[in-house]
């Protein structure tokens, strides 16, 4: 099969982060025993829908890979995903309320921690599964989604690395 460069992501590519001297990444990947710490999705090009727990932002995948040291990133695309599927996720990623408070984030991954589900706050992977399971498509079948953490996509069949026809090193400016 020939592989085709694509100089840039798909609407609704799935983009997984490792942080790599960040404390908070640091807990995240503690409790959540992933390689992952924090997941996005991919709005067009070069431009991403960054989850935080204090605020839903905008960037520019150069951001991150500018230091390949500080950040390691992969990108999924969702296998079979329709234009409805990508734009309901997207919408639905856009009516979610904000998280002002850490404390609550890290309550969350403890919680997750010891596989109890919360409704305390969304973390970025659940806040992603929940509308595509909504459509049909489940990232983690038999897990509640409360509990799904982005290695979990990174594990799923559902998706397919394409990270290399995605040509990361084209965005280093």
């Amino acid at each position: 099969m020939k592989k085709i460069e694509v100089k840039g992501m798909n609407r609704g590519d799935i983009v997984l982060f490792r942080y790599a001297y960040d404390p908070i990444a640091f807990v995240i990947r503690l409790t959540t025993r992933s390689h992952w710490n924090h997941i996005g999705i991919a709005l067009h090009g070069t431009v991403i829908l960054d989850l935080r727990a204090t605020k839903k932002r905008t960037a520019h995948i150069h951001r991150f890979t500018r230091n390949k040291h500080l950040y390691q990133l992969k990108i999924l695309r969702i296998k079979n995903l329709t234009k409805e599927t990508r734009e309901h996720v997207i919408n639905t990623i856009n009516t979610q309320p904000k998280v002002r408070i850490y404390w609550k984030m890290l309550l969350k991954f403890f919680l997750m921690f010891l596989n109890i589900p919360s409704d305390i706050v969304y973390n970025c992977a659940e806040i992603i599964a929940k509308p595509l399971r909504e459509k049909g498509i489940d990232v983690c079948p038999g897990k509640d989604v409360r509990l799904i953490i982005p290695e979990d996509f990174n594990k799923s069949d559902k998706l397919e690395d394409v990270t290399a026809l995605c040509n990361l090193d084209s965005y280093i400016k």
